[in-house]
């Protein structure tokens, strides 16, 4: 493997423990507009940017499910929950942040979520000034799994240099498209033995990534 230079982190379900808090709001979102949901429905947007996630919705609960409001009430009451709790970090993702500090490896979020959520969540965690740059999924025009997020965090650096970590198959997909190694971190879904032969290595938790980068 290329020497890692940069380690880019998507962060719902990888760096934070969000993708259920999301899923939970969504259903919460669905009982307040007085709609039947599925929670399969929701399920499958993990990873996917706003466009994808309208389709996958509305092909499972129809074209008039009221997506944006719904959507809109998803961002409050998670938003709402993150402030008067903090974000739930996932394992490890400190002693990582610390660990590439003292390498001098770079490290940038890539998110497919729009930049007014993510900041406050990354801000709710106390994360802000931690990472050297953050892509948001509304400075690209397609989302994951097309691969441009990660070749805007790449920045000047070859994609053979640039580690992603991600805990959805539309992340993996879009790493490999951009020709970047990418471990898996699985989270709320499990992926399929196609999306698992995609990555560098799947481990457990972020924790398990320093030793990863060590016996490179």
């Amino acid at each position: 493997m290329t020497q890692v230079k940069q380690v880019i982190f998507d962060m719902d379900g990888l760096m934070f423990d969000t993708e259920r808090l999301s899923l939970e709001c969504w259903m919460q979102a669905g009982k307040t507009l007085g709609r039947a949901v599925k929670r399969e429905a929701f399920r499958k947007t993990v990873g996917r940017d706003i466009a994808d996630a309208r389709q996958i919705v509305r092909e499972h609960l129809g074209e008039d499910f009221p997506f944006e409001e719904a959507r809109r009430l998803r961002d409050k009451y998670l938003l709402e929950y993150v402030e008067e709790h903090e974000t739930p970090i996932k394992k490890g993702l400190s002693d990582l942040l610390d660990y590439l500090d003292r390498a001098g490896i770079r490290k940038v979020v890539a998110t497919s979520t729009e930049e007014q959520r993510a900041s406050r969540i990354i801000y709710s965690a106390g994360l802000q000034g931690r990472f050297d740059n953050v892509v948001y999924g509304n400075m690209v025009e397609k989302g994951k799994p097309f691969p441009d997020i990660f070749l805007k965090a790449a920045g000047e650096l070859p994609p053979a240099a640039c580690l992603v970590l991600e805990d959805s198959p539309a992340g993996v997909e879009a790493a490999c498209r951009a020709g970047m190694p990418v471990i898996l971190i699985s989270d709320l879904v499990e992926p399929e033995e196609a999306v698992i032969c995609m990555c560098a290595a799947r481990l457990e938790s972020l924790l398990d990534v320093i030793d990863y980068i060590c016996k490179g």
